[in-house]
């Protein structure tokens, strides 16, 4: 079903490039499937086809995490997190994530940056995101 699904929705975007309601489709059914280097090209697909800046937080975090859990990509982890910091600056998860990957890097300039980051965003009271708090 998920390759038939797949499919279609690949045929559709064959069609109309950039299909929101195609590229949804086939990101569902890549869900299931498998296939995260597909699935990682299809929520790009996706980011860059949004207009609504929510929907792009959301879906940066998905591939952010992908790239970091599935696809063990540390470096397109962090672009991830950086895009997503460009749309919500104040994302906790996002924070925390790039302050972790700066840590391992041994990047201490931007270790400092995110760690002050964080402390100017916990102190106004405005964190967001998955991990808040």
């Amino acid at each position: 079903l998920n390759e038939d699904a797949a499919r279609l929705a690949r045929a559709s975007l064959e069609l109309r490039a950039n299909d929101p309601d195609a590229l949804a489709l086939l990101d569902q059914s890549l869900r299931g499937a498998g296939d995260p280097t597909a699935l990682a090209a299809v929520l790009e697909e996706r980011i860059e086809a949004s207009e609504d800046d929510e929907q792009r937080v959301d879906l940066l975090r998905r591939l952010a995490r992908l790239y970091e859990d599935r696809l063990k990509d540390e470096e397109k982890a962090e672009r991830s997190w950086t895009r997503l910091l460009e749309i919500d600056s104040s994302d906790g998860e996002a924070l925390k994530k790039l302050s972790a990957i700066y840590e391992k890097a041994g990047n201490a300039p931007k270790l400092i940056d995110m760690l002050e980051r964080r402390i100017a965003v916990s102190e106004s009271g405005g964190m967001s995101g998955a991990d808040a708090g």
